[in-house]
């Protein structure tokens, strides 16, 4: 038994020149990932914090504030979908991206915006928006890389369906030419 054991484990052990190029592999895409996460809460600061603070020292008036400032939230919404989007395109689903952005954004609500209560439910839109986001990136990376992988269940259905109906065509066509040869003979 520990024979049969060994040939196993044998057969599954990776050479150790391809064990260093997978893990160099799986250290580099970890160091893309968070160079990638870097860039997006430098963006994410740059839009919560830098952003707010140069419109109001503009000083635009009380009429077009109220407006300035939903038209700041609704684009950071859009940024925030398109950060989140963007890290679900190049790497796998990490639910801690939308997080972090939208915990970055509740300082900025209390600097920016004297912590009034009602943009604090911007930070649940900032996470909607990021968890939205990364799900369809991660959809888009995941087609994009397994082309044979359908998105609709309804579609797999199909395609089982049609290499059931090939499979019996080939075994059709598989005896007659059985058939035929035996025929010559």
């Amino acid at each position: 038994m520990s024979n049969i054991n060994n040939n196993s484990n044998s057969k599954n052990k990776l050479s150790p020149d391809v064990e260093k190029l997978v893990a160099t592999n799986k250290a580099k895409k970890y160091m893309d990932s968070v160079k990638h996460l870097n860039i997006l809460l430098v963006i994410s600061i740059v839009l919560f914090y830098i952003v707010p603070k140069i419109v109001f020292m503009t000083g635009i008036s009380s009429k077009v504030a109220g407006f300035i400032v939903i038209l700041i939230l609704m684009l950071s919404a859009f940024v925030v979908f398109l950060m989140n989007f963007s890290y679900g395109l190049k790497f796998n689903f990490n639910i801690l991206v939308p997080i972090v952005i939208a915990v970055l954004y509740v300082p900025s609500v209390i600097i920016n915006y004297g912590g009034d209560k009602g943009m604090f439910s911007f930070v649940f839109i900032y996470l909607f928006m990021g968890i939205c986001g990364l799900f369809t990136g991660n959809v888009l990376r995941r087609r994009q890389y397994n082309e044979k992988q359908p998105l609709g269940l309804n579609t797999a259905l199909k395609m089982q369906r049609m290499r059931e109906e090939k499979a019996k065509k080939d075994k059709v066509l598989k005896r007659k030419h059985t058939k035929k040869k035996h025929k010559k003979k």
